[in-house]
């Protein structure tokens, strides 16, 4: 195996072990009773601790600040913060499945405009499969229709939060040509998390400090998802196409609404589990078809 093919491989793994923690993410954050701009601030500054403590026990917490780390820090963690206030509020508002399905429209939006930004190849050869992975994910968002805790107004927060995550996927994918992961999301979460504490300290008078099982389940989110998570996916960016790593993101609303069913008890209908089922498939041949594409010949 080529290093080309090592490095592919090794990508695949790690977009396919940040998508697993995000599924689960939403069982955390949903169970959290804390207000959700408040609580997206605790998980913010638990990452940024933990994060910057990396940095120190690396060497590199002086190193890493200058103008450009600053710079680029700034356009990603503004965006960043953008999706972390509507994806919390979201969450709060309609139903897990819902939050993540919509959200897995992403790939739609990035197959489109990632081709004129990175000069990457339009994946014709992919786009059967996308299309699969999407009807999928129809029949899955269909069949929550009527269902408890489905709400108009937090499907519109969930749909913002689609346009927020995607400009912070393709602006991170650009800033990795610039910044190491770690160095990026470090900058990243720190002025994610000054940005949210704007806004809770405008919006939210009199906050409350969460429960202790709130924390728990904060820095678990701060941990898992937020921080290995996110490394995980900027370290994947320079070996795999934007569309390829997109589309893989169609398996969160599977993982979430599997999870939600047994953690939550969020019905889990039929029709659910066959859209389930066929938007995995769709996303394992996305993969397989891009993967192979790119390897040399």
């Amino acid at each position: 195996m080529s290093a080309s093919d090592s490095n592919t491989t090794r990508a695949v793994i790690a977009v396919a072990v940040a998508i697993f923690l995000w599924g689960f993410s939403g069982v955390l954050v949903k169970s959290v009773e804390t207000q959700p701009i408040l609580a997206s601030c605790y998980r913010l500054w638990f990452g940024v601790a933990l994060l910057w403590t990396v940095a120190l026990f690396r060497g590199k917490a002086l190193s890493i600040i200058n103008w450009r780390w600053l710079r680029l820090s700034t356009a990603g963690g503004l965006l960043f913060g953008v999706h972390q206030i509507l994806f919390f509020t979201s969450l709060d508002a309609t139903r897990i499945a819902n939050v993540t399905i919509i959200a897995s429209l992403q790939p739609a939006l990035v197959a489109f405009i990632s081709g004129p930004i990175f000069s990457e190849a339009t994946p014709w050869r992919a786009l059967p499969y996308l299309g699969v992975a999407l009807t999928g994910m129809v029949i899955v968002v269909t069949a929550t229709n009527g269902l408890p805790g489905v709400e108009t107004y937090g499907n519109a927060i969930a749909t913002a939060n689609l346009f927020a995550f995607t400009a912070y996927f393709l602006a991170s994918k650009r800033i990795r040509d610039h910044l190491g992961s770690i160095e990026f999301i470090t900058g990243m979460t720190t002025i994610a998390a000054l940005m949210v504490s704007a806004v809770v300290l405008v919006t939210i008078s009199n906050p409350v400090t969460p429960s202790q099982s709130d924390i728990a389940k904060l820095i678990a989110v701060a941990i898992l998802p937020g921080t290995i998570g996110h490394i995980l996916l900027a370290w994947a960016h320079p070996y795999l196409s934007a569309f390829t790593i997109s589309t893989t993101i169609l398996a969160i609303p599977v993982i979430a609404s599997v999870a939600a069913f047994f953690f939550l008890g969020e019905a889990l209908t039929q029709w659910q589990i066959l859209g389930g089922g066929v938007t995995l498939a769709g996303v394992a041949m996305v993969l397989r078809t891009t993967t192979d594409a790119s390897a040399p010949s």
